[in-house]
């Protein structure tokens, strides 16, 4: 019999409730810039956007966005968590959406080999999905990659390629991994430096360093190396990219479920994969995912633990006294059944 499941799932999680200003623009960037690029490349993915406890007043998101008319091999599939499994909930009321828990639920439902967990205002360049789609990635691996941040909005009208160039001529901050206790977490570009990079394809980030690590031309880099900062564990901005295969995301039970905060949990999630014995893989450019700035104002009323809990927590799954799977086994609210749209025929 055929296996006619996905190679790669990505999942993310959303509401169309404005957050940040101007989310149903990012949204759209990324579902057609995404979209285009799998068709490229012909890629065997689906996209599980799990929409949270949607807003009564607004539309659904297969209403407000729009789609391709072919998505060629892959699949959108659309699955929503209502107001009242969000209620069962503490701190339902501080939190409109549990980011977490709906990527969980996506996790726990993907059918690809291959699981990434990812955010709806992101550009993904031609290099990194050309390397996804090649099917290359390796079960004792999970694949981080540094976030570049740009400033204001892809017009609507742009395609791909030039939704990227528009993209890569506004990033002025790179996320990167760690070095040392006291190291940055990022680096600001300024109009100069841009132009380099622009130039050169030299953008500043992990990989620097590490280059003879590489094999060749894979643009995949190894960096195992305990580097004196969580252990050498890469987590800034982990929630934007956290690739590994669905049966590494069940053996640690997806991100932790806590429902007192939002912070930090995809920086438990790179501990919990590191500690079931999984390599840490890094990409460097020209495979890189540009991420369209945003204003998180709305977060000052959220609940969050103080910062030594977390910093406690990620410690002992590091020396092994806790985890590595911190949830239930009925993670991803698996008893629950949602509705579910599908987009798409993956044919």
């Amino acid at each position: 019999m055929v296996d006619m499941s996905p190679y790669l799932s990505f999942v993310v999680a959303a509401r169309n409730d404005n957050y940040g200003g101007d989310f149903l623009r990012r949204i759209q960037m990324f579902s057609i810039c995404l979209i285009e690029l799998l068709l490229r490349y012909d890629c065997s993915a689906e996209l599980i956007i799990v929409e949270w406890n949607p807003p009564p007043d607004r539309p659904r998101l297969t209403e407000a966005i729009r789609w391709p008319e072919s998505l060629g091999r892959a699949t959108v599939r659309v699955l929503t968590v209502p107001a009242d499994v969000h209620r069962r909930l503490p701190n339902s009321d501080r939190m409109p959406m549990f980011e977490y828990f709906a990527k969980n639920v996506g996790i726990r439902r993907a059918r690809g080999k291959f699981v990434l967990t990812t955010n709806p205002d992101l550009l993904y360049t031609p290099a990194l999905i050309a390397y996804l789609a090649a099917e290359k990635l390796s079960p004792e691996c999970y694949y981080r990659v540094d976030r570049h941040d740009f400033d204001g909005s892809v017009p609507e009208e742009l395609a791909a390629e030039r939704a990227l160039g528009y993209a890569k001529r506004r990033i002025f901050r790179i996320n990167f991994r760690q070095r040392g206790q006291l190291g940055r977490l990022s680096v600001e570009v300024s109009r100069w430096r841009r132009l380099y990079y622009l130039l050169s394809e030299a953008w500043p980030g992990s990989y620097q360093g590490y280059e003879e690590e590489a094999n060749g031309s894979e643009p995949v880099i190894l960096l195992d190396d305990d580097n004196g900062a969580y252990g050498g564990i890469y987590t800034n901005a982990a929630g934007d990219f956290l690739l590994a295969s669905k049966d590494s995301w069940t053996a640690v039970r997806g991100f932790p479920e806590f429902p007192d905060t939002f912070l930090h949990l995809d920086g438990y999630a790179c501990h919990q994969l590191r500690a079931i014995g999984l390599r840490q893989a890094v990409f460097r450019p020209p495979c890189m995912i540009l991420h369209a700035d945003h204003g998180r104002t709305d977060r000052a009323t959220r609940p969050s633990p103080p910062q030594s809990k977390w910093m406690e927590d990620l410690r002992k799954i590091r020396d092994g006294s806790m985890g590595p799977a911190l949830n239930g086994p009925s993670w991803g609210l698996v008893d629950d059944i949602f509705e579910e749209s599908v987009i798409g025929s993956g044919a």
